[in-house]
């Protein structure tokens, strides 16, 4: 088992399967780079965020391609790419159950790609 861990801790963070999760977008090519450069030097400053089918609130939209019985990942699709494309098979999350509690973290957590740290 190879987990990928948040470097800075949050509450209630759990480590789940990768092969449990369901990308919900696709990450655009100049951010995944940026993360591809910034991850294996200073590795993932935060945990990913995930949200169950029956809690997202956009399922219509976004959930037409992933197995309801997975989780979606609501921030952090590009991390998870690139767990995967580096043999990880877990990965530590924060499971959200709101668009609110998703944005609430976010305004503690996110990072511009301009800031990834190197």
């Amino acid at each position: 088992m190879k987990i990928l861990k948040a470097k800075s801790s949050m509450q209630n963070t759990k480590i789940f399967p990768i092969n449990n999760l369901g990308m919900l977008s696709k990450p655009p090519k100049f951010t995944y780079e940026k993360i591809c450069e910034s991850l294996p030097v200073s590795g993932m400053k935060w945990p990913i965020m995930v949200c169950s089918y029956e809690n997202y609130w956009k399922k219509d939209t976004l959930w037409r391609d992933i197995d309801t019985d997975k989780m979606g990942v609501v921030n952090g699709n590009q991390r998870v790419l690139w767990a995967i494309e580096n043999d990880y098979t877990h990965i530590e999350a924060l499971e959200v159950k709101t668009r609110d509690e998703r944005d609430t973290i976010n305004k503690i957590t996110f990072i511009s790609q301009d800031e990834y740290p190197l």
